[in-house]
C-alpha cells in the first residue's frame, strides 16, 4: 500500500507543476499583449495629441496669408506669421528628431531645428498645402485636413487668396 501512496503523491505533484507551469505561461502571454497593446495605445494618443496641438495653433493664428507651408533647414514645416513687437514673427512648428517641435522667432533670423521647443513625442510629422485654404497634417498614421477661415492657404500662389 505504500507504493500506491507514493505514486498518488507523484501524480499530485505532477499535476501542482503542470498547473503551476500553466499559470506562469498565461501570466508571461497575457503581460506581452498588455505591452503591446498599451504601446499602440500611447502611439495613437501621441499622435492625435499632435494634430490637436496644431489644430489650436492653427485655429487662434488664421488670418489672411498667415498660415502657410514650406521648409524649415530641409524639413517640412507649419508657418504661422504674426505681428508682433512692430515686427514681423514666425511660429514654425516641424519633426525633429522624434519629437514636433515650435519655434517662435523673428521672420529674417537663421535658427536650427534643435533651437525649438519640443512639443510631443511624435514618429513623424508632415504638412501639406492642398490649395483653396486646405492643409493637409499627418502625424503618424493620423491626419486632418484643415480649412482655413481666411480661405488664403494658398494666397502667396497665383490664383490664390480671397476675391
Amino acid at each position: 500500500m505504500k507504493t500506491v501512496r507514493r505514486s498518488g503523491d507523484a501524480a499530485i505533484l505532477v499535476t501542482f507543476c503542470v498547473f503551476i507551469l500553466s499559470v506562469f505561461t498565461a501570466l508571461i502571454l497575457g503581460v506581452g499583449a498588455y505591452q503591446n497593446i498599451t504601446r499602440a495605445s500611447r502611439s495613437g494618443y501621441d499622435e492625435r495629441l499632435c494634430l490637436s496641438y496644431i489644430w489650436t495653433k492653427v485655429k487662434t493664428g488664421d488670418e489672411a496669408g498667415k498660415v502657410y507651408t514650406g521648409e524649415f533647414h530641409g524639413l517640412p514645416a507649419l508657418f504661422i506669421d504674426e505681428e508682433y513687437g512692430g515686427g514681423t514673427h514666425h511660429t514654425v512648428i516641424y519633426h525633429y528628431d522624434g519629437w514636433v517641435y515650435e519655434l517662435f522667432a523673428e521672420a529674417g533670423h537663421d535658427h536650427l531645428p534643435r533651437d525649438g521647443i519640443p512639443v510631443v513625442r511624435n514618429e513623424s510629422l508632415l504638412p501639406e498645402q492642398l490649395g483653396n485654404g486646405l492643409i493637409r497634417i499627418s502625424a503618424g498614421e493620423e491626419s486632418m485636413v484643415l480649412s482655413l477661415r481666411s480661405g488664403t492657404a494658398d494666397a502667396g500662389l497665383e490664383g490664390g487668396g480671397p476675391e
